[in-house]
């Protein structure tokens, strides 16, 4: 081992000089060159890069279950207001579902409003078309409804209640 003007140690190799750092015993600082392997740096670096294309992945890959509760969220949500309106004005109130929209409305189709579920699902209800709330808030069913949606999400409507939650 030979030390230069400036204070380097340099380690004689078998060919050639290799510069050692001024702390010969920090492995982030020695060269590794010579023996074709990754720095620890190097191997941390691809380990990062590698778990974020993993998790980007994941998360792209979970989206479509995603879109179907969102739906079925806003579905629950416009239900009670359905509820809601027909209690408040004391006027029966339906949902008629058709593809991805469906139309919230007084039984004598006044006060219409036309919504779109997201992302393109598309609802279908079973016993449940148009889901009608008498003045009360109560749905008129002869059993409990399920509204499913094509991303298989459902909306369970008690018969007696009229509370929407959703089911698997």
């Amino acid at each position: 081992m030979t030390i230069d003007d400036r204070g380097t140690m340099k380690k004689q190799g078998s060919s050639d000089f290799t510069t050692l750092a001024p702390f010969p015993h920090s492995p982030i600082l020695t060269s590794f060159r010579g023996h074709g392997g990754f720095t620890a740096i190097e191997a941390v670096i691809i380990v990062v890069v590698l778990a974020i294309l993993g998790f980007s992945i994941g998360f792209k890959i979970n989206t479509a279950g995603t879109k179907s509760v969102v739906a079925s969220d806003q579905l629950i949500a416009d239900i009670r207001y359905a509820q809601i309106k027909a209690v408040s004005i004391s006027r029966p109130y339906k949902i008629t579902f058709s593809g991805n929209t469906y139309i919230i409305s007084r039984t004598d189709n006044m006060e219409q409003e036309t919504k779109k579920l997201p992302e393109n699902e598309v609802a279908s209800a079973d016993i449940c078309n148009p889901l009608i709330f008498n003045t009360l808030g109560e749905p008129i069913l002869t059993g409990d409804c399920i509204i499913s949606l094509s991303g298989g999400s459902k909306v369970k409507v008690f018969n007696i209640t009229g509370k929407a939650e959703p089911t698997t």
